[in-house]
């Protein structure tokens, strides 16, 4: 049961990150924040996605 619980809590961080970023875009794409700025607030949270991603994908396989 923990490891399930602890599958939807990194799920939701997932969503939370990706809507995340969508905000950062679209802050971006209209010039509120310079694309250092952008860079700044995205690069470590791409990285986590990526790496989540990654989890998951390995915990759907090992089932």
């Amino acid at each position: 049961m923990e490891k399930i619980q602890n599958d939807l809590s990194l799920a939701e961080l997932v969503t939370i990150t990706e809507d995340f970023i969508k905000l950062a875009d679209k802050l971006y794409n209209t010039g509120k924040i310079t694309r250092e700025e952008y860079d700044e607030l995205t690069f470590m949270k791409k990285d986590f996605l990526k790496k989540a991603k990654m989890q998951q994908q390995e915990q759907i396989n090992y089932f």
